[in-house]
């Protein structure tokens, strides 16, 4: 009777029968899990909106820090904010860069110098290159060879681009002479004689000069 009393009992009736109590946990644990799902899927975009409001408020900073800079286009920028390099191919051909052109004015004025200069009794011996046929140790004791035709084609090319310059490679054609032939002789005479009048030349077409570039400038 005892027993039989204690399975009526309103105590054994209100336990939950066996392996409920399993099949509540397992159904909390199964909520949990949606519930840490849910939440990770609205952390998400929340973390990409933040990034996305860093980037943007990087690029007005960059604007504020540099006025006149213009503003970064989607093309030139990536994901990330960071503006990507141009290539070759985007500058095109026009890109290249185009040397100046020679003087015109400048190779018309030092033409007259050098007729000038040219036009000596002596000239006849520095119009052309020295040839190894004339002279077969000349390139071996000269390095730098210098005759009046080269100073004209460099005049005409755009290498010789002012007085200066005219003036270094016409006394080195006569230092060439000097140093080749022994003092005393016809030729060495001839290059000295020579380099004395056409530093007239060149003193007089730089004074010249000079009294222009003040007169411009006045």
């Amino acid at each position: 009777m005892e027993e039989t009393a204690s399975l009526n009992s309103p105590e054994a009736s209100e336990a939950a029968p066996p392996g409920e109590g399993q099949k509540l946990g397992k159904r909390k644990a199964s909520d949990a899990e949606n519930l840490d799902d849910s939440a990770r899927d609205k952390k998400k975009p929340r973390e990409e909106s933040t990034s996305t409001d860093i980037d943007e408020q990087a690029l007005e900073a960059l604007s504020v820090a540099t006025p006149g800079a213009q503003p970064f286009s989607e093309s030139a920028v990536g994901s990330s904010g960071r503006r990507r390099g141009t290539t070759s191919s985007e500058h095109g051909p026009h890109a290249q860069i185009v040397p100046a052109l020679p003087n015109k004015r400048f190779q018309t004025v030092i033409g007259m110098l050098h007729s000038q200069i040219s036009q000596h009794r002596n000239g006849n011996i520095f119009h052309n290159p020295i040839k190894s046929s004339e002279a077969p140790d000349y390139h071996e004791i000269i390095k730098h060879p210098m005759d009046l035709k080269t100073i004209k084609a460099k005049v005409k090319d755009g290498v010789i681009t002012n007085s200066l310059e005219f003036q270094r490679d016409v006394y080195l054609m006569f230092a060439n002479a000097m140093m080749y032939n022994r003092p005393g002789s016809d030729i060495y005479q001839m290059a000295e004689e020579m380099m004395l009048e056409s530093e007239g030349h060149i003193n007089a077409f730089r004074q010249t000069e000079g009294f222009v570039r003040s007169a411009h400038r006045s």
